[in-house]
């Protein structure tokens, strides 16, 4: 059963279109379209066309959307979400502070989550700061430099 509860967010969305997909065997973008609209969720073609590139949707030999390899594109989308809105990421003890610019903490703690990063116990987003809780502080120091590998960037803070 799909959730038509699903609040009005991209992560609901993505959440949403994965579960059609999974349940449906849909051909176009206009099917899905209407699907997301039974399900109260109103989308434009350019941003379907975006959330399916974003899932690594692609159609079978018969027609028909099928997703990608999940952990691939979980991953992908963490590397890709972290590179694009980590400003900054502090760790104390257990606890990962990050800084994304705002309104973009809920997207990247939403690819911290669906990524399931060995050690991250959870993770609460605010609109530009996300407490993430690992096992230990062993763990919080090695996600914290595997995250800022994944930036590719030297300039990110690494207290």
């Amino acid at each position: 059963m799909i959730d038509n509860s699903l609040p009005n967010t991209r992560g609901a969305r993505l959440s949403a279109i994965s579960q059609l997909l999974n349940k449906k065997k849909l051909r176009s973008q206009r099917e899905l379209a209407q699907e997301l609209a039974n399900l109260g969720i109103d989308v434009a073609q350019p941003t379907l066309s975006r959330d399916l590139d974003d899932l690594s949707v692609t159609k079978n030999r018969a027609g028909f959307y099928i997703l990608g390899v999940a952990e691939d594109i979980t991953y992908q989308r963490l590397g890709k979400s972290l590179k694009d809105l980590l400003i900054s990421i502090d760790v104390s003890s257990q606890l990962c502070v990050l800084r994304t610019p705002p309104g973009g903490a809920h997207l990247l703690a939403g690819a911290i989550d669906q990524a399931k990063v060995e050690g991250v116990l959870g993770t609460i987003a605010g609109d530009d700061t996300i407490m993430m809780i690992t096992k230990d502080g062993n763990s919080a120091a090695r996600i914290m430099n595997e995250f800022l590998a994944m930036t590719e960037n030297s300039n990110r803070e690494k207290e």
